[in-house]
């Protein structure tokens, strides 16, 4: 069984914290105060520092992707994320910084699917 001490998850069960967390974001996105990007910024701020670490996205991309994609090619995908969008140079994608990310992604499937 996992360990409801630690912050994610342990033999592919979620933490007492973890779904606390969850239930906070979801009841908040559901009551309006908390617009798409927002909510996806607290989904990949995992560590709630105001920051998403390339540790951070990557763990993210793993969930996502790992099926598809190499380890490698997860971490040059994170890799040149970062690099594209952190304006800041602090090697931390802030959340103006993940915003700007999400809509670029958004504006590039828009342009992919119309063109």
């Amino acid at each position: 069984m996992g360990n409801s001490s630690s912050s994610g998850f342990q033999d592919g069960v979620m933490s007492k914290k973890d779904m606390e967390r969850m239930q906070r974001r979801f009841s908040r996105l559901a009551n309006g105060r908390q617009d798409r990007a927002e909510f996806a910024f607290q989904l990949y701020d995992k560590d709630g520092d105001g920051f998403v670490s390339p540790k951070e996205l990557l763990a993210m991309l793993r969930k996502i992707m790992s099926h598809a994609l190499s380890e490698k090619a997860l971490e040059q995908i994170v890799a040149a994320t970062v690099a594209e969008h952190d304006k800041d140079g602090d090697g931390l994608l802030s959340r103006s910084e993940f915003k700007n990310l999400l809509a670029a992604s958004s504006e590039a499937q828009t342009s992919i699917s119309v063109g």
